[in-house]
């Protein structure tokens, strides 16, 4: 059974990217009807799809959107795919203003509650939207198909010589990770100081947080920004802050670092024990001595080279098309 399914993304940034135009794109391939988009009328949802994805939508109107495209006549499902903690936002994070707003907040629960399923990228996720909607179902967070054909060419590609090139990107969400990052910051200025080591933030500028470093604004659009990440880094940062929020997330970053080649240094918590083994394809750590040990392991060229191999051999089977059945497997589910 091939379910016909409207993807409605959040955004054009990374949550719509890697949530729904990739899976869809991917289905589409695969002979599925699907399509996607930021808005769409409600009787076209109700004539032509099976199952309606509303992704993180959550302005007020779009319940009674929902609603009706559950009592149409063809029963079509609704599936609301969520992919962070919306209830328990940081307190620093520059959209929990929105979030905290009365009416927002009462559609986005109500969306959950409604739903005929609800998809997430964590269990930690779905143990928190449980309380709401029981059928839940974790669908991981995966990495474009583009990957797996640049391997050639990264495994061509050795460490540069001279300073390590580290590397943190994102988004300006991210102020609580480096606000909290004392340990971080005692291991990578022990590191910058020995002169061994360039930092670069990418996309938001934390250089005052820091201390110190390089900054390239955002590179536009997310296929160039990983094209970017190829043979320009040897150490890729993932700080994590342990709060509420950041115990939902996925070990995204970290995964396209070692899909880029790039050897991550992440915070040890549940979002990279998942997506790193450590001291084989990347480093946790919790304490200052931990990050400093893990920079200076990093500054011989046999571990990193022989740990960049090690994360590139994951990649093949972190792709979409290595992965697909985990979204068609519970749009598929639905009208069994």
């Amino acid at each position: 059974m091939k379910a016909r399914v409207f993807g409605w993304a959040a955004d054009t940034g990374a949550c719509g990217y890697y949530r729904i135009e990739n899976p869809f794109e991917e289905m589409a391939r695969l002979g599925h009807k699907v399509s996607h988009g930021l808005s769409v009328s409600g009787q076209e949802l109700v004539d032509d799809y099976d199952v309606v994805v509303a992704q993180r939508v959550v302005f007020p109107e779009v319940v009674e959107v929902l609603a009706a495209v559950q009592r149409s006549e063809g029963g079509s499902r609704v599936v609301y795919e969520i992919d962070d903690n919306l209830i328990e936002v940081d307190p620093l994070n520059p959209v929990a203003p929105h979030f905290r707003r009365l009416d927002v907040r009462t559609a986005l629960l109500t969306c959950i509650s409604i739903a005929d399923a609800i998809t997430v990228t964590t269990e930690p996720l779905a143990e928190f939207y449980s309380t709401w909607n029981r059928n839940v179902h974790v669908v991981p967070n995966r990495l474009p198909n583009y990957f797996a054909s640049w391997l050639p060419e990264l495994a061509l590609m050795s460490p540069t010589e001279g300073n390590r090139r580290i590397v943190w990107a994102g988004s300006p969400t991210h102020g609580q990770d480096f606000h909290n990052a004392k340990e971080l910051r005692y291991g990578l200025r022990r590191a910058i100081d020995w002169g061994n080591a360039d930092l670069t933030f990418m996309g938001a500028d934390y250089r005052r947080k820091m201390g110190g470093g390089n900054f390239i604004p955002w590179s536009g659009d997310i296929p160039s920004y990983h094209r970017s990440l190829l043979g320009a880094y040897d150490i890729g940062l993932c700080p994590l802050a342990r709060t509420k929020f950041n115990d939902g997330k996925s070990g995204l970053k970290a995964m396209e670092y070692q899909a880029a080649g790039i050897v991550p240094i992440a915070t040890d918590c549940p979002s990279y024990r998942g997506i790193i083994e450590h001291g084989r394809n990347g480093f946790l750590c919790r304490t200052q001595q931990d990050w400093h040990e893990a920079f200076q392991a990093l500054q011989d060229d046999e571990v990193l080279r022989g740990m960049r191999t090690e994360c590139l051999a994951l990649t093949r089977d972190r792709t979409y098309a290595a992965n697909i059945s985990d979204w068609t497997d519970v749009y598929d589910g639905l009208l069994r």
